[in-house]
């Protein structure tokens, strides 16, 4: 995993929310190809996490915090 590097052409696809990222949170979702949002405290947010959302097909991850 390489975090942080968009090709030069950019993405595109569809947005995808998926709360904490948790399995049950992921479960009946298609991931391929999305642009995959995921809260910033969740599980999906650590490393295995991420590596779970992108073997499930994101293409892309955007974390989603509050403001604190």
């Amino acid at each position: 995993m390489q975090p942080s590097v968009t090709p030069a052409q950019g993405i595109a696809g569809r947005l995808l929310y998926v709360g904490r990222g948790s399995y049950d949170d992921l479960r009946g979702k298609d991931l391929k190809g999305a642009i995959v949002a995921v809260d910033l405290d969740g599980p999906g947010s650590d490393g295995a996490g991420m590596t779970t959302l992108f073997r499930l097909g994101a293409q892309a991850l955007v974390f989603v915090g509050d403001d604190d």
